[in-house]
């Protein structure tokens, strides 16, 4: 397997997706306070990372694809920062400022190395009507040049019904794989995708099962019901994916140790997407998928791989 991690190398892969900032305030902790039964923070430096889509479009870049990312931002500091870790990072994007909508951040406050609270910032309304026609026309002109189209769904208001049917018009006259991470109250707009990869909870909730059914059951359900292949992640189990012909494979966890799963979801997502973009069977793009989840849940905060990140866990791991 190792030696195919090349062949990810220029593919293009669109992704379009609730764009966000992840912020964290870093510091120390030593008392509790003596005004609430909370920790107080000494707060030592604050750091900023593009989140959501963004994290997604960021980790097929450094795994050595191409990335073309569409989304929404606001007028403001946020949306400035965004734009900015963009170009530093060489993502290449198709953003569309909303002037009186905010960027989305989540500021996490990060005490000895262990999140103690998330602070959001947004708004959950659909986007106007003039930003959904210009995303549409993003998307017509993305997809002339893509490999891979990712839809990478936080339910903050992007994802239409025009955009989704759009997305899936222009996919499908091309013959490009839509892969789609998306939120359950959304799940009839991922109908007839490629691959669609909630974790457990979503899983559960888009099948509207309970607790007594099990895994297998609600895996082939969303299959039959959206017309697609689903890889469902289950944390420190792995993955589990069922195929559209009823295939059922297990793939167990590559996380050695695991310290923060913040964006894991958009990493497993990346590395699928890019792997299907270079022509690998979906059980191997899966397969890399988890690897390199393994390898982003060991570090601190919202983070990227690299491909020779990849190929070292792959061959550690025997492959």
């Amino acid at each position: 397997m190792t030696l195919s991690i090349k062949s990810l190398t220029g593919k293009n892969v669109v992704v379009l997706g609730d764009i966000m900032l992840d912020r964290y305030i870093w510091g120390d902790v030593t008392r509790i306070s003596p005004e609430a039964p909370v920790p107080v923070v000494l707060a030592k430096k604050e750091s900023s990372v593009p989140g959501g889509a963004a994290n997604t479009a960021s980790n097929i870049v450094s795994l050595g694809g191409n990335s073309i990312l569409i989304g929404v931002i606001g007028n403001d500091d946020a949306g400035l920062k965004i734009r900015s870790h963009l170009t530093e990072n060489r993502i290449s994007n198709m953003l569309t400022i909303e002037p009186n909508r905010p960027t989305t951040q989540k500021t996490r406050v990060m005490g000895n190395r262990q999140q103690l609270a998330r602070l959001d910032k947004e708004s959950r309304a659909s986007i106007s009507a003039n930003t959904e026609d210009e995303v549409i026309r993003k998307i017509k002109e993305a997809t002339k040049k893509c490999d891979a189209f990712v839809v990478s769904d936080y339910a903050k208001g992007l994802l239409t019904v025009r955009i989704a049917s759009t997305i899936h018009e222009e996919c499908e006259q091309k013959k490009i794989p839509i892969i789609c991470d998306g939120k359950p109250q959304n799940k009839e707009l991922f109908k007839n995708s490629y691959l669609i990869t909630p974790n457990k909870k979503e899983a559960y909730a888009m099948a509207e099962a309970d607790d007594k059914e099990s895994i297998e059951s609600v895996g082939q359900k969303l299959s039959h019901e959206l017309n697609c292949n689903v890889l469902i992640t289950l944390s420190e189990q792995g993955m589990i994916l069922f195929e559209k012909k009823r295939a059922v494979t297990k793939i167990p966890t590559k996380a050695k140790e695991v310290f923060d799963v913040s964006g894991a979801g958009d990493t497993v997502v990346a590395a699928t997407a890019l792997s299907l973009a270079a022509g690998m069977p979906l059980i191997e793009a899966c397969k890399i998928g988890n690897y390199a989840a393994g390898v982003v849940v060991g570090k601190l905060g919202t983070t990227t791989i690299t491909q020779k990140e990849l190929e070292k866990a792959i061959k550690d791991d025997g492959q």
